[in-house]
Formats: C-alpha cells, sequence, structure tokens
C-alpha cells in the first residue's frame, strides 16, 4: 500500500519515470557509436543503457572493447541525433499525477539527461510550468547514483530531504535518493526488471497505484 500523506515535496525522475523515452535514447546512441567507431549495438548492451549516460557508457565500450573514439564526440553526436528524433510520451497516469500537485505540493525534477533535452521533452508533453525547479546533467558534476543531483535539487526546493519522495525507475537513481536521505519508490512502467538489483525495503509501484494513493481517478 502507498502512503503520501507525509510527503512535503516530490522529485521526479524524468526518462523512464515520467516519460517513455529510452527507446529514442538507446537508438541515437546506438547511431553514434555505427558511425564514430563502426560499433555494432547489441540487445545486451541495450539492457546496460537503461539509466547510464551516454558518455559514461561510450567509455565503458571504449575500454572493453578497446575501441578507438572519443566518448565526449560519441555522447555529443548522440545528443544531436536525439534532438532531431525525440519525442516525450507520457506514461499513462504520470500527467495526471503531476497536474493534480502542481501549486500544491512543491515539486522538482532532476534527470541525468542534458538540459536541452530536458526542457524540449517538458514542452513537448506540456508539464513545463508543474516543477519548482528542474535540476539536469549540465547542473550537477557527478551524476546519479552520486547524491549530488538530488541534494542540489533539494535546496532549490527547499523541502526537507526525509520527506520529499524521490520518484525513479532505475536501481542507479534509488541509490541516489537513498544516499542523499531521501524516501524512494520505483515506478513500474513495464520494465522493472532491467531496473537493476534494489535494496531491501524499495516498494515497487505503478502509476495506478500512485494516483489511488492521492484519491485521484484511474486513466
Amino acid at each position: 500500500m502507498v502512503t503520501l500523506g507525509h510527503c512535503r515535496g516530490f522529485i521526479f525522475d524524468l526518462d523512464g519515470t515520467l516519460i517513455d523515452s529510452e527507446t529514442y535514447h538507446r537508438r541515437a546512441f546506438a547511431q553514434a557509436m555505427a558511425e564514430m567507431a563502426g560499433y555494432g549495438f547489441t540487445a545486451e548492451d541495450a539492457d546496460e543503457f537503461v539509466g547510464i549516460t551516454s558518455l559514461c557508457f561510450a567509455a565503458r565500450l571504449a575500454e572493453r572493447h578497446r575501441l578507438d573514439l572519443d566518448p565526449k564526440a560519441v555522447a555529443e553526436r548522440a545528443l544531436e541525433i536525439l534532438e532531431g528524433s525525440f519525442r516525450a510520451d507520457l506514461y499513462p497516469g504520470a500527467g495526471e499525477f503531476v497536474r493534480a500537485h502542481a501549486g500544491r505540493v512543491p515539486m522538482a525534477l532532476a534527470s541525468n539527461s542534458p538540459r536541452r533535452i530536458v526542457l524540449q521533452a517538458l514542452d513537448q508533453c506540456g508539464l513545463g510550468g508543474c516543477f519548482a525547479a528542474v535540476v539536469t546533467a549540465d547542473d550537477a558534476q557527478r551524476r546519479k547514483p552520486d547524491p549530488e543531483m538530488v541534494h542540489l535539487t533539494l535546496r532549490r526546493l527547499g523541502t526537507p530531504s526525509g520527506s520529499t519522495l524521490v520518484l525513479e525507475d532505475t536501481a542507479i537513481g534509488v541509490e541516489a535518493a537513498r544516499r542523499a536521505g531521501c524516501p524512494v519508490v520505483l515506478v513500474d512502467n513495464g520494465l522493472a526488471g532491467m531496473a537493476g538489483v534494489l535494496p531491501s525495503g524499495v516498494a515497487v509501484v505503478t502509476w495506478a497505484a500512485l494516483l489511488a494513493a492521492a484519491g485521484l481517478p484511474a486513466v
């Protein structure tokens, strides 16, 4: 049973939590790797790519397969491809939950994606005015699972860590929230099996369950 009565604020992840965007990120990265390193992206790579930045994963693949590439250049090319193809498709129930709490509960977004992609996504799905703070990979030196991004988001949101619920879709995001001292749930949008190994005690929920906990109608 999900309870939200104690929550004084919400911090949302974006990709895989609010919007179904992983396919676009994966395709853009795979195309960049093919163009710049002649590398063929595999199904195993696709699973491992969930929750990891293009920069980090390009460096990992370069080391693993001894590829002659510049991880930063690959990440920049992937971002260029992504900007031309990206569509922000909200998961059913996600938009309803966010809009119902906008202006009533302090809310923020904390995403490992670059700011220009995050703002593009928020504009496309009509949630741009719902968040008091938007923190992206451009704002933090260290990305999730490091807690820096969550700490920064809490400061900008002005809510205490112990009563600010973080909503994530990967073990990486869950770890960042836990290390920042926040309660956290993993939102299962059908890909919970790819989330990674979760710490004990982390609840796995759906948007339907969150809507019900908030007393909102199902979609």
